[in-house]
């Protein structure tokens, strides 16, 4: 069983069972054609309810928004889609980590860190927060939600694209403040389990940060009008 606080068990962290009968997309009979079009048809079927922060946009450091560029570019030479900064795109990004050959490990190297400046900066306008690129080489930059919690957005890239939590050097769970940890661990306990393809895509994980988010938020809310009383 996955410790809910120090790795991203989270959605999963009691589903082995679930796990161990999921179907692996890599080794299912889809080709690259079909399988970029079910990414498209689910786009078009998920409308996107996030609300944007149209001031965040504006505050993203100079180096992310660089990296995250170069996906943009990237998903557009082999797909021929162009992401859009939004939630409703992340199963095109998912497709295309897919396709990432993994005997290369420059190239794969610069994927985690460009794909996870991308997702990062879309948890940050669609949830809010902050990056932390200070002192940082780009694989271990932060994005910190208004909750508290944080994430490593290319440590969430790289558990995707490698199919697996158990990393070296990268970190692809959350961080958990101390004082929230009762409340990630009742949100997490009440929620579904998933398939083995949820859990390793930037979909799911994206799913299970709005969740914690807003879960979260409504508790510090309560708070607030529990102290103003």
């Amino acid at each position: 069983m996955h410790d809910l606080v120090d790795l991203w068990g989270l959605r999963y962290w009691a589903s082995s069972q679930t796990r161990e009968a999921g179907p692996r997309l890599r080794d299912t009979e889809v080709s690259p054609r079909d399988g970029l079009q079910l990414a498209l048809d689910h786009t078009r079927h998920v409308p996107n309810t996030a609300t944007v922060d149209r001031e965040a946009v504006s505050t993203c450091p100079t180096a992310v928004q660089e990296f995250a560029a170069q996906t943009v570019r990237y998903v557009q030479a082999v797909l021929g889609v162009e992401l859009g900064y939004d939630s409703d795109t992340l199963p095109v990004l998912d497709h295309y980590l897919r396709s990432v050959p993994d005997e290369k490990p420059a190239t794969l190297a610069l994927v985690v860190s460009t794909a996870g400046a991308y997702f990062g900066e879309v948890v940050r306008r669609q949830l809010g927060g902050q990056w932390d690129v200070t002192d940082r080489e780009p694989i271990e930059w932060l994005v910190t939600l208004p909750s508290g919690l944080s994430v490593s957005p290319a440590g969430m890239v790289a558990a995707v694209i490698a199919r697996s939590d158990d990393l070296d050097e990268v970190e692809t769970g959350l961080q958990v403040p101390t004082h929230l940890e009762p409340a990630v661990e009742a949100t997490l306990e009440r929620m579904s389990q998933v398939t083995e393809d949820e859990y390793y895509s930037l979909c799911g994980r994206f799913d299970t940060l709005a969740h914690l988010q807003e879960v979260l938020a409504s508790i510090a809310a309560a708070q607030r009008r529990g102290q103003l009383n």
